[in-house]
């Protein structure tokens, strides 16, 4: 019981005086609670040549015992052996899942390292300056079903085939690969992480295997050659920045039967089904009428968008929508009253352009801190369905008939051409421009 009593002290102590560090050391080792259950093997020196100093080998445990409860070792934390420089050999014990971003790096004689089969998540830059990724072939590198990283410089025109068991593409495992022309990804993969292909500006179209169920910050951001994508029926979650400044990109599907995100009308967007916010848009968005929000940096870096119609439910519009956008030069806002923007929703740029609004709103949006910078804003009458549709490319809707000054196709909402049919069609169609595209009613 003495004993006992002395070894709860000892964790209350290192707890109280390491709080920025640790919960708990046992042995050499160093551990944080995650859980009433569970720990991670954590950093003793945060970002120090100190830490872990003159340890040679480890054997990270599958778990450990504190004041006579055991506790399993779920994951290496990030940075938990960051400049260890004198680790020479890791052996990690089966029933560890992760290994987090940084927690290797600059181990500078790391040579030796023993993955167990239940590690399934590796961080960013995990092993970044140390010898024993250095010593493995230029290419593709793995660690059991994870794909870690591309090693090496690609050669031009590169195409690559990720082996089949892979369940997830790391963080920047691709990122600034410009010369990667294609990627073959196998049915197995769940994942696309952080940044996994962000700058891969030659490949130009992804298929995204149906398996796929999480779709990372700036996965595929900055391609610029991406020119359409599929989102399959199991993917529930997308962040918003996922595609980030794809300039080229003008065809987004999302097929039917999705539970979480739609592209309802042929939109060329993603939309979250239960809120109508629009996630991801492209050059080619047509805003549905029902969605009241537009999230961060949906149109981030959308170079090729020249105009856009804002439907009058949208009631908010968040920072970095717009922003980047630079060929934006024309907006139209339904909403009557202003939606909320930010600071950054738009850019310099685009407040040179013209916003047309509501005749009953012109006052609301030349008052307001941000709507109130267009360099130019006019207004239409909210009944006159002519007068609204030439603010938008010149397009006019004239007895029934579509009219424009420029070449143009009209498209029905299941996405057929029905040009040939123009002063024959009644209900609500889509009619494109080289200047972009919006929708009619006739």
């Amino acid at each position: 019981m003495l004993m006992r009593r002395f070894f709860t002290l000892l964790c209350f102590l290192l707890v109280m005086s390491s709080l920025w560090a640790y919960d708990v050391k046992v042995g050499e080792l160093y551990y944080n609670f995650t859980s009433d259950s569970t720990v991670e093997l954590t950093h003793e020196v945060y970002m120090s040549p100190t830490n872990y100093a003159g340890l040679t080998e480890v054997v990270v445990p599958s778990e450990v015992m504190c004041d006579g409860k055991s506790y399993a070792v779920t994951m290496l934390s990030n940075m938990a052996f960051m400049y260890a420089s004198s680790l020479k050999s890791v052996d990690i014990s089966e029933g560890v899942s992760g290994i987090g971003a940084f927690a290797f790096a600059g181990c500078a004689s790391l040579t030796s390292i023993n993955f167990p089969k239940s590690i399934n998540s590796v961080g960013v830059d995990a092993f970044a300056n140390v010898p024993w990724y250095d010593n493995q072939p230029d290419g593709v590198v793995y660690v059991n079903d994870y794909l870690y990283k591309y090693k090496g410089t690609m050669p031009a025109n590169t195409t690559i085939k990720v082996k089949d068991g892979v369940t997830s593409i790391g963080a920047a495992a691709f990122a600034g690969c410009s010369s990667l022309v294609g990627i073959e990804l196998p049915n197995s993969l769940l994942y696309i992480q952080y940044q996994a292909f962000a700058g891969c500006s030659s490949l130009t179209e992804v298929l995204i295997p149906e398996n796929v169920e999480w779709l990372d910050e700036d996965a595929f951001a900055f391609c610029s050659s991406l020119t359409s994508v599929v989102i399959p029926k199991r993917t529930l979650y997308i962040n918003p920045g996922a595609f980030r400044s794809c300039s080229s990109l003008d065809s987004i599907v999302v097929k039917e039967g999705n539970p979480v995100y739609d592209s309802r009308e042929h939109c060329n967007a993603i939309i979250e089904t239960t809120t109508n916010r629009l996630l991801v848009g492209c050059k080619t968005t047509v805003i549905p009428e029902n969605v009241t929000g537009i999230a961060y940096v949906a149109f981030y870096g959308c170079t090729g968008l020249s105009t856009i119609v804002i439907p009058k439910g949208v009631t908010q519009i968040e920072d970095g929508a717009f922003y980047g956008c630079t060929g934006l030069t024309s907006m139209v806002c339904h909403a009557e009253n202003p939606p909320h923007v930010e600071a950054h929703t738009f850019d310099v740029e685009i407040y040179k352009g013209t916003l047309s609004v509501p005749c009953t709103a012109l006052d609301a949006y030349k008052a307001d801190a941000y709507w109130g910078q267009f360099a130019g804003i006019q207004c239409f009458e909210t009944d006159n369905t002519d007068l609204k549709e030439s603010v938008v490319l010149g397009v006019r809707v004239n007895a029934g008939s579509v009219e424009c000054d420029v070449p143009y196709v009209i498209y029905d909402m299941s996405g057929r051409d029905v040009t040939a049919y123009n002063g024959n069609l009644q209900g609500v169609y889509v009619v494109r421009t080289a200047k972009g595209v919006t929708k009619v009613v006739m």
